[in-house]
């Protein structure tokens, strides 16, 4: 084989490995808020309101001394399942996205000190649709104490100009009383993928690390083949 056809065929090589390995795929990543504290009272105030929702608004988590007062559903006197809501602003999610999971965080503990444990739940309520986590939160032990409890709630939402975001608290039983002081929300969405190239445009492409390593060499073997005639 004469060395032009070896010379040709290195190259040859060289460039279809840099268009196959050197093209790769753009994946959206994931992204997050910050907690979101409410900004206004949701769909539901069932339960008994010895605060208002502006008092949730300085702190995420519990604030020892600071949570002075709260949502308190009480007991039989307010029945099971009974909800209240809070309003979260979510313009700083990006139209298009694909919202994934909301994180709701409470700061929570049992109505009566000395009295047995309450059981709640949170749930998100998004575009009117009301998603709960499904799973109990138990008041804490001692009333005096108050227990952040974070809830991770699945969705799957395209967020546009108008979805709306709530998140709250069930009621869970009968018994007990269940004070909550604050609440916030985590939100986790995936941006919407970049627009898509016209129909025909031909695909660019991009030199990855192979395709690189392969250039180099048949660029090598082009002034090797040079000198080697000069010589």
């Amino acid at each position: 084989m004469s060395r032009k056809l070896k010379l040709g065929r290195s190259l040859a090589l060289a460039a279809s490995m840099t268009v196959l390995v050197g093209t790769f795929p753009v994946i959206a990543q994931a992204d997050t808020t910050g907690y979101l504290s409410p900004t206004g009272a949701g769909t539901y105030a069932a339960w008994v309101a010895s605060g208002n929702v502006a008092q949730v608004n300085d702190y995420v988590g519990c604030n020892p001394g600071g949570d002075t007062s709260a949502w308190t559903a009480s007991g039989p006197a307010v029945p099971p399942d009974s909800r209240a809501s809070a309003v979260i602003d979510i313009a700083s999610i990006p139209d298009g996205a694909t919202i994934t999971s909301v994180e709701v965080l409470v700061c929570q503990t049992r109505g009566v000190a000395g009295g047995t444990a309450a059981v709640f739940q949170t749930f998100a309520r998004l575009d009117a649709a009301d998603i709960d986590s499904g799973v109990d939160i138990n008041t804490n032990d001692d009333a005096n104490v108050q227990v952040e409890s974070p809830q991770t709630i699945p969705v799957n939402v395209v967020k546009s100009g108008a979805t709306t975001l709530e998140v709250g608290v069930i009621k869970i039983g009968t018994a007990a009383a269940t004070r909550v002081f604050t609440l916030a929300a985590q939100v986790t969405y995936t941006p919407a993928a970049g627009p898509a190239p016209p129909a025909d445009a031909a695909p660019v492409p991009v030199l990855g690390p192979l395709g690189l390593a392969l250039t180099v060499l048949g660029l090598g073997l082009i002034g090797g083949w040079r000198a080697r005639r000069k010589g």
